[in-house]
């Protein structure tokens, strides 16, 4: 069961795969992603690269642009990743019943919307 949640429908399959074909996205677009800060975003892009899960590509308009793409061992590794994942919370709310499941599902929209309404709002 996965209760509905919101990443349970493959909004977390990874940010590269999440992108849509070609799979690619730029440093910048990475460490706007929130998942890298902006500090970290080369360093794991270089050890990826390394590892052979994301080749690196110059926009063909504007080669200051660096695209990094994911290779398909890169994609075939995102889908493990992503299955275990539902996995493991698949076995973690399998005590949960469908009315609590409705009801965290509710919860994290409810505070997602909040989160993305408060990144909206000035600091002050």
């Amino acid at each position: 069961m996965t209760c509905g949640l919101p990443w349970a429908r493959g909004s977390g399959e990874g940010t590269g795969k999440a992108a849509g074909r070609p799979y690619r996205l730029t440093a910048g677009q990475l460490a706007d992603s929130g998942l890298v800060s902006s500090a970290g975003v080369t360093l794991r892009i270089d050890r990826l690269e390394k590892d052979g899960l994301i080749v690196r590509e110059r926009d063909a308009e504007d080669r200051r642009v660096v695209y990094s793409r994911l290779t398909d061992a890169g994609l075939a590794t995102v889908d493990e990743v992503f299955a275990e994942h539902l996995e493991n919370e698949r076995r973690m709310l399998a005590g949960m019943s469908p009315a609590g499941c409705r009801q965290l599902a509710r919860l994290l929209h409810e505070l997602e919307h909040s989160i993305l309404a408060s990144d909206e709002e000035p600091a002050g």
